[in-house]
């Protein structure tokens, strides 16, 4: 996955950003299946297993309250499971309206995923090249974003490591409902001083470099190589032809009265290369590696 980040931030920010709205545009579930698959092997490649599981485990309760919410306030199709009567709520939960929001919730968690591993990929100064010319506060504040968000977590988890130290498991603070509560006002309060301090830092120091003063520059440029232009046509070309791919197959699948069974077809061939690229760069960046030793 590190071999696409050497390239222009263009390349990997058109990557990124295709999948992201094929898996928005897509309702069917082998591109979302693929996605997913390819999504989360990604994803442990770049955080680990034990990295993965923590910082996304529950995705799988996304996944399942999508999946439970859809079957019980849908109640469309034919294979009824079994009537559910709770005197305000009488409907028949079907086989097709949780699989539609199976496929509902593999879609949220696909886009989820495909933006975590980005940011944790991309830099804040990727994101300022790539818009500091067209927009230059865009570019600053996604910047930003991409670095507060990390930033504030680990803030947060210093804090929590910081107050747990000075009361015991047992403590009546943490003890109860309420004192829980009261616990997690007061992190969220030192949180938020630590925040505003910081802003106001950050804010002193633009001014003091003199932000705003006159037309910025970016102070490492980066140029579109012949490498850069041919992987960047590569993921472009692949991406168009997969998005005519995933409407045409999206609007030909039914989940409606009964689930389409699913067959093979070549349309999902570009969506799959399309989802190897990182991988496919990688490789080649291994194979280069290996030949000249």
């Amino acid at each position: 996955m590190q071999a696409i980040m050497q390239h222009h931030p263009i390349v990997s920010f058109s990557f990124f950003m295709i999948m992201v709205v094929i898996c928005l545009a897509s309702m069917h579930p082998v591109f979302q299946l693929v996605s997913f698959v390819v999504v989360v092997a990604y994803s442990v490649f770049v955080s680990g297993i034990r990295g993965f599981l923590k910082g996304s485990w529950w995705l799988v309760f996304v996944i399942a309250f999508v999946t439970l919410f859809n079957g019980l306030f849908g109640g469309r199709g034919l294979t009824v499971l079994f009537t559910l009567n709770l005197g305000f709520l009488q409907t028949q939960i079907t086989v097709e309206s949780l699989f539609y929001g199976l496929v509902m919730g593999l879609m949220l968690a696909n886009v989820i995923l495909w933006f975590n591993v980005f940011s944790k990929l991309s830099s804040e100064h990727g994101f300022i090249e790539l818009f500091a010319r067209v927009s230059p506060t865009v570019g600053l504040m996604l910047s930003r974003i991409m670095v507060f968000i990390p930033e504030l977590l680990g803030q947060a988890r210093m804090i929590d490591r910081a107050q747990r130290s000075f009361l015991p498991g047992d403590s009546d603070e943490r003890g109860t409902r309420k004192g829980r509560l009261a616990y997690a006002g007061t992190l969220s309060s030192h949180l938020m001083e630590w925040g505003m301090e910081k802003s106001l830092i950050t804010a002193n120091s633009m001014l003091a470099r003199g932000y705003g003063s006159r037309k910025r520059t970016s102070y490492r440029r980066t140029r579109l190589t012949a490498r850069d232009a041919v992987a960047l046509g590569a993921i472009l070309a692949l991406g168009i032809l997969s998005l005519v791919c995933v409407i045409w197959a999206g609007a030909a699948y039914e989940f409606y009265p009964y689930i389409m069974a699913v067959e093979f077809w070549w349309g999902y061939i570009p969506f799959l290369l399309l989802c190897s690229v990182p991988l496919i760069m990688q490789l080649g960046e291994e194979l280069a590696w290996w030949l000249s030793r």
